[in-house]
């Protein structure tokens, strides 16, 4: 009985998990690649590319929002809010066909967990650094 309850009172206070991690999406996916069998998803195009898989956990109470930052390979930075209306989840970013070849796919991205403005959690890529700008001072 002891270890129960033990276990019930760790999950109970735990705070804010946010991971975020790329899944490569190529044809060694398929089923049809080891079992040599047709398939017509092997000449679609939209079938290669990268998705970008979120996962959090948040304590029950409402609030909570997920700022994503992607940088993809050709230099564009995307910038999107998500509000995160469940405790618990999980929600995927596919990048495929002709924008995946327009942008390389993703080079690296941050993800911060917000709870009410301030951020609670943040999960980024290695290779994640801000952008520097510079002014031209006449």
């Amino acid at each position: 009985m002891r270890p129960i309850l033990f276990l019930l009172l760790l999950s109970a206070c735990c705070g804010p998990d946010l991971t975020v991690y790329t899944r490569y999406d190529t044809l060694e996916r398929l089923a049809s690649t080891y079992v040599e069998t047709p398939d017509p998803r092997r000449c679609d195009p939209n079938t290669q590319g990268e998705t970008l898989v979120i996962h959090w956990t948040i304590p029950k109470k409402p609030g909570y929002w997920l700022e994503l930052t992607r940088v993809f390979h050709c230099g564009e930075r995307e910038t999107e809010a998500f509000f995160l209306p469940n405790c618990a989840g999980r929600f995927e970013i596919p990048l495929r066909g002709q924008t995946y070849l327009d942008t390389g796919g993703y080079l690296s991205y941050q993800a911060i967990l917000f709870y009410e403005g301030l951020p609670v959690a943040i999960a980024k890529h290695p290779l994640y650094a801000e952008p520097i700008i510079f002014r031209n001072k006449k």
